[in-house]
């Protein structure tokens, strides 16, 4: 009868487990589909005309030399209850949630693997037996609970590394989608550990912003005197994507990319590394040769460091998930404003549900557009279509523009079949891109799709 019980709560988990998961990396299906069509190969090699039109460089725009600082009290309240809500997963009051498991409908779905083929039942069940959810959770009050990732990894949905694809051949269900990722994560983020595969080849942690599978080889446990050292230290963080981070004998010792937080004492930085009995040690690194792209944290929040921050992150590849250090819509969001103390949930629906909202869905495009240039604050007001985020960055040439990362427009090819419009990169748009490409649907443009509007000081705790 227990088995019975775990084994219906397995299957209502999965199924709750996929809507965040199809989010999670940022864009929705709708907002992800995808095609590429061996007739239209001028669609990955033309570009939209914003990107000639707009200068990719946000010192373009007047207000980015701002030094003013944005100091709201919910800003204020949000930044000084930072380090409370970084480390809540070690307090020993933590709840979870128990829905925080597994991929939708993962034994009756139907995948091909990275080699397009229909994915083996014979795998799919051993990935089953290997998760062992008939006794999840197995370490929840375990002492090796606490932990901290050692390393960048790939958080996944199920305890396995190879891609998987719902249908390679449509839009939306091919590459980059792979449906087993749920989101890259970088080192030093602590984490509370639920659940161990059989093979121990995996770990279910629960993040800061995340939850999913994560290899045991890229997480160390954390010792009470650790967490205790840890709590009293200050934070670093980093302006540029991989920062070689080395000992003083040159030995490198693991890389940072921006929204990356790291401790330091002073000015002593370290890095977490795992010892051989699995727990996580501080080492000291040498930043001589590295200073000039570090940064205490929280930076200090102004347009002037949010244009700095936007510049590093301009011209970044799509990447769902945000793997391989690119960024989709939500992890650009995410990994800009945290560095300033602000700390966004990982998916564009979550991060919509946390504000409050406006809603524009009924208004027209030059409604729309008009509404923006009133009411919009650069930098400081969030747009949400239905799987994609965007942050308002003021006008250019007095039209609204947006800074996002985009997989790209929903287009026809000559065949008529839909796909999209390559965009693949963070950049700086209007809303009406892609309005001069005839492929293009126009319906789909993202100015006719937002449906809300939501202010960065009405983010909830």
């Amino acid at each position: 009868m227990q088995l019975n019980y775990k084994q219906n709560i397995f299957k209502a988990l999965l199924s709750v487990a996929i809507a965040s998961f199809l989010f999670a990396s940022g864009c929705s299906v709708e907002e992800s589909n995808s095609s590429f069509c061996a007739d239209s190969s001028q669609w990955h090699t033309k570009s939209i005309s914003d990107l000639q039109k707009i200068p990719q460089d946000f010192s373009a725009l007047s207000w980015s030399y701002s030094k003013e600082a944005i100091e709201t009290p919910a800003i204020v309240n949000i930044k000084e209850n930072f380090m409370t809500k970084w480390f809540h997963l070690w307090d020993d009051n933590c709840e979870y949630k128990s829905d925080y498991i597994f991929a939708k409908n993962f034994e009756n779905e139907e995948y091909f693997g990275q080699n397009l083929r229909p994915f083996p039942e014979k795998i799919k069940q051993s990935i089953l037996k290997d998760a062992d959810l008939n006794n999840f959770p197995n370490l929840k009050n375990s002492k090796f609970s606490k932990a901290i990732t050692v390393r960048h990894s790939v958080v996944r949905v199920i305890p396995f590394e190879e891609q998987l694809f719902y249908a390679p051949w449509k839009g939306g269900e091919g590459f980059p989608f792979d449906m087993t990722v749920m989101t890259e994560v970088t080192i030093g983020l602590p984490v509370k550990i639920l659940h161990k595969s059989l093979s121990g080849k995996y770990v279910y942690c629960l993040g800061p912003t995340f939850y999913g599978w994560i290899k045991a080889e890229d997480i160390a446990y954390v010792s009470s005197n650790l967490e205790k050292r840890l709590r009293k230290m200050e934070l670093y963080g980093v302006k540029a994507d991989e920062v070689a981070l080395c000992n003083k004998n040159g030995d490198y010792l693991g890389s940072a990319s921006i929204g990356t937080l790291l401790p330091k004492k002073a000015d002593r930085y370290y890095v977490p590394v795992k010892n051989d009995a699995g727990y996580a040690v501080l080492k000291e690194i040498i930043t001589d040769k590295i200073a000039k792209n570090l940064y205490s944290h929280p930076e200090e929040f102004t347009l002037k460091k949010l244009s700095e921050f936007s510049n590093a992150l301009m011209d970044i590849p799509y990447s769902w998930g945000s793997v391989n250090r690119g960024r989709d819509c939500s992890g650009l969001v995410q990994d800009l404003f945290i560095n300033f103390g602000i700390i966004f949930k990982r998916n564009s629906s979550e991060q919509k549900n946390s504000l409050v909202l406006t809603d524009i869905s009924s208004y027209s495009a030059k409604e729309k557009l008009e509404f923006l240039s009133s009411h919009g604050k650069p930098m400081q007001t969030l747009l949400f279509m239905p799987g994609h985020v965007m942050i308002y960055a003021g006008t250019y040439n007095d039209e609204p523009i947006i800074f996002h990362s985009a997989w790209g427009l929903p287009a026809k090819s000559p065949l008529n079949d839909t796909g999209r419009f390559i965009i693949g990169k963070s950049a700086l748009t209007t809303l009406t891109a892609g309005k001069e490409i005839k492929e293009v649907e126009k319906d789909k443009l993202w100015i006719n799709r937002i449906t809300h509007t939501g202010m960065l000081d009405s983010l909830s705790e």
